[in-house]
């Protein structure tokens, strides 16, 4: 007996809208931005948004009111959050260090863990108190 061949049919339109779902998807991954916060993103930001590996570019405290020297001036106890390491891009090796300074120990970690995909290899990670 020969085994019967199923033939689907598919209309343009299907693929285009397969397509541009899967391209969406994608631009999505690549950024970080879950699903549930690319609501309300046009195209163009989801497609055009910087990634979180794109060369050098790491979150900075720096002229937050998270920078240490500005966020000490204000508060006289709090957190102190450091981490570093090494960022693993392709050929290419960078160290990677980062501070901030908070109001709250859970607040301090939330910083930390947001800290994590940018630093491959963790060379020191810690919530300490000033």
């Amino acid at each position: 007996m020969k085994p019967s061949r199923t033939r689907i049919h598919t209309s343009s339109r299907s693929c285009k809208t397969s397509a541009l779902a899967l391209m969406l998807l994608g631009a999505a991954i690549v950024t970080g931005i879950t699903p549930a916060a690319a609501q309300g993103l046009t195209l163009g930001e989801l497609l055009f948004a910087p990634t979180p590996y794109a060369g050098r570019s790491i979150p900075s405290t720096y002229n937050t009111p998270y920078y240490c020297p500005t966020f000490k001036k204000g508060h006289s106890s709090g957190w102190k959050g450091i981490i570093g390491g090494r960022k693993y891009d392709f050929d290419n090796s960078y160290i990677v260090s980062g501070a901030g300074c908070f109001e709250t120990q859970r607040a301090c970690e939330a910083y930390l863990t947001g800290m994590d995909p940018y630093v491959n290899m963790i060379s020191y990670k810690a919530c300490e108190p000033f």
